[in-house]
């Protein structure tokens, strides 16, 4: 278990969260929805709400949108962020469709980018998710 709260402590700090009882929200939380593989990676189980497989890192992702409190009062300004995915809204996500964004984000990190693509419910080249 211990892996697993490091690795989320981890994310939080690298996503831009500050507030140490934010992390250790992040923490509680985080740690029933993640598991250790036989390799030493932490990703998630399969829960539902949760994209099985995506590490820490792609769920604080989509919990920017859900728990915005955990960043405090702004995440730059409105800003999608200048690091390849921190502190980025999903731009695969229904409320944060953004073509241009997903190309930056994809020619980034092809992988973290269809990481991000699946969280939101669809892939590289998908179609934009409904809201629901």
């Amino acid at each position: 278990m211990s892996t697993i709260h490091t690795q989320l402590r981890k994310a939080a700090v690298e996503s831009g969260i500050k507030k140490e009882s934010a992390i250790e929200d992040v923490i509680l939380i985080g740690e029933r929805f993640f598991e250790l593989t036989d390799d030493g990676m932490v990703v998630a189980k399969d829960t539902p709400g949760i994209t099985q497989g995506i590490d820490p890192k792609m769920w604080l992702s989509d919990q920017q949108q859900k728990r915005e409190y955990w960043w405090g009062e702004t995440l730059g300004g409105g800003a999608q962020g200048s690091g390849a995915f921190k502190g980025v809204a999903n731009p695969w996500s229904a409320t944060n469709w953004n073509m241009t964004e997903q190309g930056k984000l994809y020619k980034a990190n092809p992988t973290k980018a269809a990481q991000m693509a699946k969280a939101a419910g669809t892939k590289i080249g998908g179609p934009k998710p409904s809201t629901k």
